[in-house]
């Protein structure tokens, strides 16, 4: 069969709040007799940040000589950008080969439409980098931890824990506790922690907990690397960071945002602990890294004169941050907003966070017609915004109003940015 009709028969609803979901799909990679355990996993859990650290600890990995897979959600433009070998998708002809690989190990009995979409990209994803041979996997979870698909892997070599905040509150509970708890429920015998900083007590005292309860390791706080701004600019950073293994050395750091600064103080926790543990990794394969990774919708400039910025900010803490680093940013520009939420989002506070600081809003419905929050029901909570019909014919609109120093920014959802990326 050809891969749009795999896809098409696959069955697309969202089952990630279901409790029985882990164990189905441990018991399948057991049939398959557990592919994930040929190479070293990486694995990513945390409310924001887990693109951009997994792009940045495949890439060092990459650059080091490794062979790597990178499993990440949403896709931006096609979904087979979920499962990525050097940093290129997979093919529909792989795809295809995979899962008939699979269903040919498993029993007889098996109906393909027990598992959610989302779990078949994870078990082929397992599957795929093995029969590629990757040295290692960066594996992101999809939502949450404890019933995310991708916990059902044996244990890691590495769990890192991104910076934790509310997010799919009905999922995953209403307190930061909850939720850290949650994503914690993924450290495993044997692998080693790594932490985002500037994380709440709360969920410091989770992980912390939870490393002793699991037997890992050990948890490694990465708010020791010390990072210092010596000049931030629309072309990147130059820092000065120090580390186990780096001592004041001078870096440019070719992202946007003071948020990717948490995610590089746990990249390079990541880097001392290869260092230390002999896995290849040097100084020049983490300078290229730095300079060249970019990463699509995370203050992604794509015009100039006015500016037009994509973020994919989706919750209350990355919208905090991405206002942040726009007010650092442009100081003095006027600042205009495309915003599109889902509905199951604190799309309310979101909102108002970005009504305080602009009077010029398109709202658009995003393209996801299950989740999508309604243009006209978020033109009610954010007054005299425009409405437009969707987020391309919204930037259309504010780039007639707007003068060539004006920045436009469009966020609050990945189908929002999507739709200008496609």
């Amino acid at each position: 069969m050809s891969y749009q009709e795999l896809i098409h028969q696959m069955n697309q609803s969202m089952l990630a709040a279901e409790s029985d979901r882990v164990a189905l799909l441990r018991h399948i990679l057991d049939q398959l007799g557990h592919p994930e355990s040929k190479y070293h996993i990486v694995h990513i859990v945390g409310t924001n940040g887990k693109g951009s650290t997994g792009t940045l600890v495949g890439n060092l990995l990459m650059n080091s000589g490794e062979k790597v897979g990178h499993f990440a959600s949403p896709a931006i433009h096609d979904d087979r950008e979920q499962i990525l070998l050097q940093n290129q998708m997979i093919s529909e002809t792989n795809f295809v080969t995979t899962y008939e690989k699979i269903m040919a190990k498993l029993t007889v009995e098996f109906d393909m439409s027990s598992l959610s979409i989302f779990e078949w990209f994870v078990i082929i994803m397992l599957q795929y980098f093995a029969d590629q041979e990757v040295t290692w996997a960066i594996i992101e979870a999809g939502l949450g931890g404890k019933l995310d698909a991708t916990n059902a892997i044996n244990a890691p070599l590495l769990t890192i824990i991104t910076h934790v905040d509310l997010d799919h509150t009905a999922i995953l509970g209403n307190t930061i506790k909850m939720i850290a708890y949650n994503k914690s429920d993924v450290i495993k015998q044997n692998t080693t922690v790594f932490m985002a900083p500037n994380q709440t007590d709360d969920t410091k005292q989770v992980m912390v907990n939870r490393v002793i309860e699991r037997n890992a390791k050990e948890l490694i706080d990465s708010s020791y690397v010390s990072v210092k701004i010596q000049r931030e600019n629309l072309t990147g950073f130059d820092l000065q960071i120090s580390s186990h293994y780096l001592d004041n050395v001078e870096f440019h750091f070719d992202m946007l945002g003071e948020f990717q600064i948490d995610n590089l103080q746990t990249v390079i926790a990541v880097y001392d602990w290869l260092v230390q543990n002999n896995f290849g990794v040097g100084l020049q394969s983490l300078k290229e890294t730095l300079t060249t990774t970019k990463i699509e919708g995370r203050m992604q400039v794509i015009h100039h004169q006015p500016t037009v910025i994509l973020d994919a900010a989706h919750n209350p803490d990355s919208t905090k941050r991405l206002i942040s680093s726009l007010k650092h940013l442009y100081p003095t520009e006027n600042l205009k907003f495309i915003l599109g939420f889902l509905q199951d989002k604190n799309y309310l506070e979101m909102a108002k966070l970005y009504h305080t600081i602009s009077k010029e809003i398109v709202v658009v419905t995003p393209n996801n017609s299950k989740r999508a929050l309604s243009a006209s029901r978020l033109q009610k909570e954010i007054p005299g915004s425009q409405i437009a019909v969707n987020a391309q014919i919204g930037l259309e609109m504010l780039i007639k109003q707007s003068g060539p120093n004006d920045v436009i920014v469009v966020t609050g959802s990945f189908y929002t940015i999507k739709e200008i990326e496609a």
